[in-house]
C-alpha cells in the first residue's frame, strides 16, 4: 500500500497522465483496466478527450480531457460538453482529469446521470446530471482530497465513490474548524468544552455586539482570502499575499491594530487619490480601492485614526495574534476558488456559495438573550442548495411564460443546466430581445434573505440565461445603456464590454435592476450584501498597469438590501396627499438612485443629503399643520438606511423606489408562532392581515405580504412549514389562498429532511397573483429525492383542485383523486347527518390501560376472566385514509 505521504505527494504534483493513471488504479478503483483510445467531439472548449478505462464495479469509465487556453473557468461550458461526449457513447458515469493548458492544475471529476433511452432519444431521465470535483496538482490543498478520497483505501461501488465526493462533508468540516475559532473569539461552549473570550471591545457589555463583530471580522478575512486568490494576468492578487501570512503575524506585536484596520479602513476603503500619506507608496497600490460599504469603518469597529501614531486609536479593540494564526491554520488547509458552485458543477474547496452557508450557521450560534439557538429563536434555517436551485427555476419559469410567450418545454431547455436537446435552446432574434427584455426588468424580492442564498441564486441564474441567449453580450450591452445619463459609468461600462468581462456588465445591472431583499438581523442583510460584493469581484479582469488595478469600486448595496421588518408598513393616511411634498420624494428618489454608484466621497456627501431631505420633510409638515405631523412623516424622517439597525416597518416605494410591486416574490420565511412574539404580535395585528390568528404562525403572515408586494399576475415561491395544510390555524391561510391566488404548484415534502438542523416538514408553494384556475400541480416527496428534484416531480406529479373554502389541503395521486371524486359525488358529508360526535373512550392513564397483544395474552392465562373485559381499542393513529 502506498504510503500517506506518497499518495498526498502525488496529489499536489503537476498533472501527468501517469499520476492520474497511477492515482485511479492504484489508489481508487480495485477492477480499473486501461482501454485508451481518442474520442471525437464537437467544441471549442476542450483540446482532447482520451477514454483511458474503466470499472465494472463502480459502472463507469474513466477519461483524460485536456482544455484549451483560457476555458478552465468555464466550468458549466465543460460540463456541459462532457455530458454530451457521455450521452453520445451511452455512458452515465465517469472518472475524469480536466487538465489545465499549463498541464501544473487540473480537477479530478466524478460525473454522474441515468437516462433511459428509446433509440437515440431519451425518454426519461432517472438521476440529474452532476459534476463533482476537487482540485489538484502543483500549489494546491491536499488535506481535503487526501483525508476523503485517497485515505479509506479503494472504493468498493459507485456509491461509495459518490460518499467521497460529497460537498457536505467539506461544509461540515470547513464549518466546524470556523466555528471553532468563532467560539475562541467571543467565547461560549462547544463539544462540551468552555472558552473565554478573546476579544476586547472598549466599553462594549452587549454579547451580541461581540457576536456581530466576529462574524463582521470574519467575514472581512476571508472576502480578503478570495482576493488574495484573485490575480491579474501576471499572476499578481489583489492583496499581497504576505498581509495573511502567519509571518507576518509573528513580526508584529498587534496584528489586528498594525495589519488589518489599516487594510480595512485606510486601503480597500479609501480611493487611492484620497490615501494618508503613509498608504501612498508603491508598495500599497497594488491594493485597489473597493468602495461598497464592506470595509467602511462600522460604528462597532470602534476605529478611529489616530494621526500621531497613524494608525487607528489603541486599546478600541484587542484580539490577541495567537487567534488570527489558529484562524489562518484552518483557511491554509483548503483550496479557495473564485468560481462560484451551482448544483450542477461542485467542487470541493471553498467557494463564495459556501461562504453563505458558513455565515448562515454562524448567525444561528448562541442567542445571549434567550441561552437558546438564534437561528430556532428566529424561526430561520439555512435552505439547502438543490430546494434553492428549484424554486429559482420554477419561478423564472413562471414569469417568462408570461413575458414571452414562448413555449414552456423550450424555456424548460433554456433555464436547465443540463440541457438533454440543444435544439430546444434555440432562438430567433425575436424571442431573444423578448428574453432580455423580460430579465432586464424583472424585480426579485426575498422578504426574509438571511445570507442571500435566494438573491445570489437568482442572480446566477439569469446570468446564465443570459449567456445562452446572448453569448457575446450585445444586446445586453445595448438594453444597459441606452438610457444612460452618467457619462462616466457609460464609458467603464464600454471598457469592461471591449476588454471581456461580459459577466461582470450582466451582474452589474442584474443587481442594480433586479434583486432586493429584506431582513430583521442587520449582520444577516451585511452578509447578504458581501455575497454580492464576491459574485462581482470574481468576474472583474485585473489590470495591474490601469488606475486601480482596472478594478471597478464595488456599487453601495444600502439600498438594495435593507435591514427591516417587512410585515410593519408605514402609517398610511388620507391627510398624505394634502401636504405630501412632491419635490420631497423626487429628491430622496434621486439621492437612492445615484447612491449605488457613489464613490467614498460623493457617498458621504449623499448621505448628508439623504438626511437634510428627512428634516426637511418633518420640519415643512411641522410649520404647515403645527402638530399634526403624521406617524408616516415621522416613520420616514426616522429611517436610517446608512445605520446597522432595524428599521421596524417597510415601504417598497420608499425603501427601494418599487411602486407596482415585484415580478417575483421568493424565499424561506421564519417560522415563529405569533403567540411568542407577544409585542409583535400586537404591532402585526394592527397591520389587519386577513390570515392573522393569534395561534399562527408567523410565516401564514409572510404569504400574505408577498402577495401584497407582487405585480398582478406575480409569481411567490416560499418554502416554509407545511402544518398550514392541516393545522386549525392555518385555515385562514387555506382560505386566503382560495380566495385571492391562483395556486401553481404544491410540493409537500412530507416526513423527508430537509433542514439539517430542524425536525419541521416543509412545503414548497408557488402562487400566482390571479384568480383561482383550480388546476394545481401537485408532488409529495416520499423518497430521497432533493439532488434529483425536477425530474422526480415530473414523473410524479398529479393535478388536483384547491377551491373550497375550510377544507383541509391534501395531496393525492390521480387514483386516489379519483376516487376522492367518486366519494364525494354519490356520498353525503358527515357534516350534513343530524349526528353529535362526542369524544371517545378516555382512558387517563394509557401505560396501564392500553396493552399489547402479548400482555393481552399472558393476562388470561392468569386468570381467563380477564377475557371477558378486555376489548380491543382503535386509536387515531390507526386510521389510514380509505
Amino acid at each position: 500500500m502506498i504510503s500517506n505521504r506518497d499518495a498526498e505527494e502525488i496529489l499536489k504534483h503537476e498533472y501527468h497522465l501517469d499520476n492520474f493513471t497511477y492515482l485511479v488504479k492504484e489508489l481508487l478503483l480495485p477492477d480499473f483496466t486501461n482501454s485508451k483510445h481518442v474520442v471525437h467531439f464537437n467544441n471549442d472548449i476542450f483540446q482532447s478527450v482520451t477514454q483511458i478505462g474503466e470499472s465494472s464495479i463502480c459502472n463507469l469509465s474513466v477519461f483524460e480531457v485536456y482544455l484549451n487556453e483560457g476555458t478552465q473557468n468555464k466550468r458549466v461550458a465543460i460540463t456541459q460538453e462532457m455530458f454530451k461526449i457521455l450521452r453520445g457513447l451511452r455512458i452515465d458515469n465517469a472518472l475524469v482529469s480536466f487538465v489545465n493548458q499549463d498541464k501544473n492544475n487540473y480537477r479530478i471529476s466524478l460525473l454522474t446521470s441515468k437516462y433511459e433511452y428509446d433509440g437515440d432519444k431519451i425518454v426519461r431521465i432517472l438521476s440529474n446530471p452532476r459534476r463533482f470535483s476537487y482540485s489538484l496538482g502543483f500549489g494546491t490543498k491536499t488535506k481535503t482530497p487526501y483525508k476523503y478520497l485517497i485515505a479509506k483505501g479503494k472504493v468498493n461501488s459507485l456509491e461509495e465513490l459518490t460518499e467521497r465526493f460529497s460537498v457536505e462533508v467539506v461544509n461540515k468540516q470547513f464549518y466546524n474548524e470556523i466555528a471553532l475559532c468563532y467560539s475562541k473569539l467571543v467565547g461560549g461552549e462547544r463539544d462540551g468544552k468552555k472558552y473565554e473570550r478573546q476579544l476586547g471591545l472598549y466599553s462594549v457589555v452587549d454579547q451580541k455586539k461581540y457576536a456581530e463583530f466576529a462574524v463582521r471580522l470574519i467575514g472581512r478575512l476571508t472576502f480578503c482570502w478570495f482576493l488574495r486568490e484573485k490575480k491579474s494576468k501576471n499572476g499578481i492578487p489583489l492583496i499581497p499575499e504576505k498581509y495573511l501570512t502567519i509571518d507576518t503575524i509573528n513580526q508584529q506585536d498587534n496584528y489586528y491594530h498594525k495589519i488589518l484596520e489599516p487594510l480595512f479602513f485606510e486601503l480597500l476603503n479609501t480611493h487611492q487619490r484620497k490615501r494618508k500619506d503613509k498608504y501612498r507608496t508603491e508598495e500599497y497600490k497594488q491594493i485597489p480601492y473597493l468602495n461598497g460599504g464592506l470595509f467602511s469603518p462600522h460604528s462597532d469597529d470602534l476605529y478611529k485614526y489616530d494621526n500621531v501614531t497613524q494608525y487607528g486609536r489603541y486599546g478600541l479593540v484587542n484580539i490577541p495574534n495567537q487567534w488570527f494564526i489558529e484562524f489562518y491554520n484552518v483557511l491554509n488547509q483548503y483550496n479557495f476558488t473564485v468560481d462560484e458552485n451551482t448544483s450542477y458543477d461542485i467542487e470541493l474547496s471553498i467557494d463564495p456559495e459556501m461562504l453563505g452557508r458558513i455565515f448562515e450557521n454562524l448567525l444561528a450560534e448562541i442567542n445571549p438573550e434567550t441561552g437558546e439557538n438564534a437561528k430556532k429563536s428566529t424561526g430561520s434555517f439555512y435552505t439547502p442548495r438543490d430546494i434553492v436551485d428549484y424554486m429559482v427555476d420554477s419561478s423564472l419559469l413562471e414569469y417568462l411564460k408570461t413575458k414571452t410567450s414562448i413555449d414552456e418545454t423550450r424555456l424548460k431547455a433554456l433555464i436547465s443546466y443540463g440541457k438533454e436537446d440543444d435544439n430546444l435552446a434555440i432562438f430567433d432574434e425575436k424571442e431573444k430581445k423578448s428574453i432580455i427584455n423580460a430579465l432586464y426588468t424583472i424585480t426579485i424580492l426575498d422578504p426574509a434573505c438571511g445570507s442571500g442564498a435566494f438573491p445570489i441564486g437568482m442572480l446566477q441564474k439569469i446570468v446564465y440565461i443570459l449567456q445562452e441567449v446572448d453569448p457575446s453580450a450585445d444586446m445586453w450591452f445595448d438594453k444597459a445603456t441606452e438610457n444612460f445619463n452618467d457619462i462616466f459609468l457609460k464609458k467603464e461600462f464600454e471598457k469592461k464590454f471591449k476588454s471581456g468581462d461580459l459577466d461582470y456588465i450582466r451582474k452589474l445591472k442584474v443587481i442594480q435592476n433586479s434583486i432586493f431583499g429584506i431582513d430583521i438581523q442587520p449582520i444577516a442583510v451585511e452578509i447578504s450584501r458581501l455575497r454580492c460584493f464576491l459574485s462581482l469581484i470574481i468576474e472583474e479582469s485585473v489590470d495591474d498597469e490601469e488606475e486601480n488595478r482596472g478594478v471597478n469600486p464595488l456599487p453601495n448595496l444600502d439600498f438594495k438590501f435593507i435591514i427591516a421588518n417587512s410585515l410593519i408598513g408605514l402609517e398610511d393616511t388620507t391627510q398624505m396627499s394634502l401636504f405630501e411634498n412632491e419635490d420631497h420624494i423626487k429628491r430622496l428618489k434621486d439621492v437612492r438612485d445615484e447612491y449605488f454608484n457613489a464613490e467614498s466621497d460623493r457617498r458621504t456627501e449623499l448621505k448628508l443629503e439623504f438626511k437634510d431631505i428627512q428634516q426637511d420633510m418633518l420640519l415643512n409638515t411641522i410649520a404647515n399643520y403645527q402638530k399634526q405631523a403624521t406617524m408616516r412623516y415621522q416613520q420616514l424622517s426616522a429611517w436610517k438606511p446608512f445605520e446597522n439597525e432595524a428599521t421596524n416597518w417597510f415601504d417598497p416605494d420608499w425603501m427601494f423606489g418599487i411602486k407596482d410591486g415585484f415580478d417575483i416574490v421568493i424565499g424561506n420565511p421564519p417560522y415563529i408562532q405569533l403567540q411568542k412574539m407577544h409585542n409583535d404580535a400586537d404591532q402585526i395585528a394592527e397591520m389587519k392581515y386577513k390570515t392573522f390568528t393569534r395561534t399562527g404562525d408567523i410565516y401564514c403572515i409572510f404569504y400574505e405580504f408577498g402577495y401584497n408586494v407582487l405585480k398582478p399576475n406575480g409569481i411567490l415561491t416560499f418554502i416554509t412549514s407545511n402544518k398550514w395544510m392541516r393545522a386549525e390555524y392555518g385555515s385562514l391561510l387555506r382560505n386566503f389562498f382560495v380566495k385571492y391566488t391562483n395556486p401553481l404548484l404544491l410540493i409537500d415534502f412530507f416526513g423527508t429532511k430537509v433542514f439539517e438542523s430542524a425536525t419541521v416538514d416543509v412545503n414548497i408553494l408557488q402562487f400566482e397573483k390571479e384568480m383561482n384556475k383550480e388546476s394545481t400541480k401537485c408532488c409529495i416527496i416520499k423518497d430521497d429525492c432533493i439532488n434529483n428534484l425536477s425530474n422526480y416531480i415530473e414523473q410524479k406529479q398529479s393535478l388536483m383542485s384547491f377551491n373550497k373554502i375550510d377544507e383541509n389541503w391534501t395531496i393525492l395521486n390521480d387514483i386516489e383523486n379519483s376516487i376522492k371524486s367518486k366519494i364525494e359525488k354519490i356520498g353525503k358529508p358527515i357534516s350534513e347527518w343530524n349526528l353529535n360526535i362526542n369524544r371517545g373512550i378516555l382512558t387517563g392513564y394509557n401505560d396501564a390501560f392500553i396493552i399489547d397483544e402479548v400482555t393481552k395474552n399472558k393476562l388470561i392465562e392468569e386468570d381467563p376472566k380477564s377475557a371477558e373485559i378486555i376489548r380491543p381499542i382503535l386509536r387515531g393513529k390507526d386510521i389510514k385514509k380509505y
